[in-house]
């Protein structure tokens, strides 16, 4: 505070100096060329003020807890004289006019006095007087702006906060790396165990509001963590190859339902019912990626619940109406986030045109 203490001693010696000509209950007799040399000296104080280091100065003073009102609070206290002097008053010819106001109010209470002056220092008195007003108006609004940014860094910091209190950390627990496929597991067997009801009844939840809210929570990455094996895979695909009856025939709407099990409630219905439209030819490979992005935009979007692979690259192939490339070709490739770089950003832009467009028109 070092800083912001030497800003706060030097305003209120400026204030003393120039309160003679503001303060109706002040009376010097000091002669009018000793008035315009403290003047000269005040504005000179008035110049060299740089706030530039308040603002975190404050923001360090104050408290964990009751941040904002901390930093009002001591920037109240440390510019206190400068704050009610003309309090509000920010236009500058609205200011200027006050001011002079001032120095009518000074030069009639000189002459009640019995005061003469000498028009060459009323017009130095004058104009040294409006100058460091106008550099007082000046910190004054640099004040207010520091206020608005602390305001804005406290805003941020409280919802950080509360964040904060809905994740295990604050209670002081994490999960075991190991124990995440279990877990996972277990999440599922809830959900379909009828364990989990939405908040808001208008709004269902999928499993995947399900794992996204745990992955929240403990902080750690359930939907996009590679924790089953090929072999899980393969055998996924043989488990429903027998099990899962996708009709060719059904109807596109159909198809968007049966998807929605596998998308978040980020991905509406005309985002998902517009995928086959904006990626024609993908297959394989490209459809690998694409999968890839959405499962990491953000929000995220998509995830493939444990040893449902299969069912969902049944569901999609349906709904696009054409080859996307096998099961293997697809889910056997690795998207590297290095090597795969241009085909990720290429695939991200496009996904986020589509989503932008999808919410304007939900």
């Amino acid at each position: 505070m070092n800083s912001t203490n030497k800003i706060s001693e030097t305003i209120h010696q400026i204030f003393k100096i120039i309160n003679v000509v503001y303060d109706p209950k002040v009376i010097s007799f000091d002669s009018q060329e000793l008035i315009v040399t403290k003047f000269k000296q005040a504005l000179e104080l008035a110049s060299n003020i740089d706030i530039s280091n308040v603002g975190q100065e404050v923001w360090d003073e104050s408290s964990e807890f009751l941040k904002f009102s901390d930093t009002v609070n001591i920037l109240n206290e440390k510019f206190d004289p400068l704050f009610t002097w003309k309090p509000n008053i920010y236009d500058i010819i609205v200011f200027k006019q006050s001011l002079r106001d001032d120095l009518s109010a000074y030069f009639q209470k000189l002459l009640n006095l019995e005061i003469g002056v000498i028009p060459q220092y009323k017009s130095k008195i004058s104009d040294l007087y409006i100058k460091i007003g106008l550099r007082f108006l000046k910190i004054n609004l640099d004040l207010e702006n520091i206020k608005e940014e602390l305001e804005n860094k406290s805003e941020i910091l409280e919802k950080q906060d509360i964040e904060k209190m809905y994740k295990a950390a604050a209670y002081n627990i994490k999960m075991k790396p190991d124990k995440l496929p279990d877990f996972t597991r277990l999440i599922y067997k809830l959900y379909y165990g009828n364990y989990f009801c939405p908040l808001d009844n208008k709004n269902g939840i999928s499993e995947i509001d399900v794992l996204l809210a745990f992955e929240k929570f403990f902080d750690i990455d359930i939907v996009d963590a590679e924790w089953f094996t090929t072999d899980l895979m393969f055998d996924d695909e043989q488990e429903y190859e027998s099990e899962t009856n996708i009709e060719t025939n059904s109807s596109n709407e159909e198809f968007v339902k049966q998807l929605k099990n596998f998308f978040s409630n980020a991905a509406n219905d005309n985002f998902i019912e517009n995928l086959p439209v904006e990626f024609k030819i993908e297959i394989g490979k490209s459809m690998s990626i694409l999968i890839y992005v959405l499962k990491k935009f953000e929000p995220s979007l998509l995830t493939i619940p444990y040893r449902k692979g299969a069912m969902f690259h049944k569901i999609l192939k349906a709904h696009f109406k054409r080859d996307i490339g096998s099961y293997q070709s697809i889910f056997n490739y690795k998207v590297d986030p290095d090597y795969d770089t241009e085909e990720i950003e290429f695939f991200k832009k496009r996904i986020t045109e589509l989503y932008n467009i999808s919410k304007a028109l939900s």
